[in-house]
C-alpha cells in the first residue's frame, strides 16, 4: 500500500523512510490515512474536515456522501428553524441543536470520516 508523505511523495508502508525527505514512516499515525486495498488510492483525514463540519454541517456531510449524518444535521436545523418560527420549546430545542450540530458532530467528524472510509472497503494505513 502507498501513503502520501508530507512532502507529496508516495511511499510504500514497508519502507522505513521517505525517499524524498527522509522522514521515518513509523512516525505517521495509523488513523491519519485510509488506503484502498485494491488500488493505490489514498485518503487523508485532516483537520480541515473538522473546520468544514463546524462551519457547513449538513453540506459537508453531503459532499462527503455521508447521507445519514447529513440527514440528522439537516433535520436538527429544520427543527431549530421551526421552533424559532413558532416559538415552541425554543430553549430545549436550541440547546439540543447547539450540542448536536455545533459541538457533537464537528468534534466527531474525523472519527466518523475514518469509519466511513473503512465501511467503503478502505483500511487504516500506518505502522
Amino acid at each position: 500500500m502507498l501513503v502520501e508523505c508530507c512532502c507529496g511523495q508516495l511511499v510504500r508502508l514497508s519502507d522505513e523512510v521517505c525517499g524524498a525527505c527522509g522522514k521515518p514512516v513509523s512516525l505517521w499515525r495509523q488513523e491519519d490515512y485510509s488506503c484502498c486495498l485494491d488500488s493505490d488510492e489514498v485518503k487523508r483525514v485532516e483537520f480541515k474536515y473538522f473546520v468544514c463540519a463546524l462551519l457547513f454541517g449538513p453540506v459537508f456531510f453531503s459532499c462527503m456522501r455521508m447521507w445519514k449524518h447529513a440527514a440528522v444535521t439537516f433535520l436538527m436545523f429544520c427543527l431549530f428553524v421551526f421552533s424559532v418560527s413558532f416559538n415552541m420549546f425554543f430553549p430545549v430545542i436550541a440547546t439540543a441543536y447547539f450540542i448536536v450540530n455545533w459541538i457533537g458532530y464537528p468534534f466527531m467528524s474525523l472519527r466518523l470520516l475514518r469509519r466511513h472510509y473503512v465501511r467503503k472497503g478502505m483500511v487504516a494505513a500506518g505502522p
